[in-house]
């Protein structure tokens, strides 16, 4: 088995189930920050999160911008 082929079709699943994933992700993680944090919040860290992994398991050699982080 090929496994970069397989991290590519796993990354091209992920990409097509994005909403899903980065959904249930948020239920989570807002579950358990009990109110410390918006579903907003944690939803748009988690889909930044989401993008970078789908990103490295497709082979993606181009590196992200830099950004500030957020507080």
């Amino acid at each position: 088995m090929d496994v970069d082929s397989s991290q590519q079709r796993m990354a091209a699943y992920m990409r097509d189930h994005q909403d899903k994933v980065v959904g249930r992700w948020s239920e989570l993680v807002v579950a358990g920050l009990r109110g410390r944090s918006s579903a907003t919040e944690v939803r748009r860290e988690l889909e930044d999160l989401y993008s970078l992994v789908v990103r490295a398991m497709a082979g993606a050699t181009s590196r992200p911008p830099a950004s500030s982080p957020r507080c």
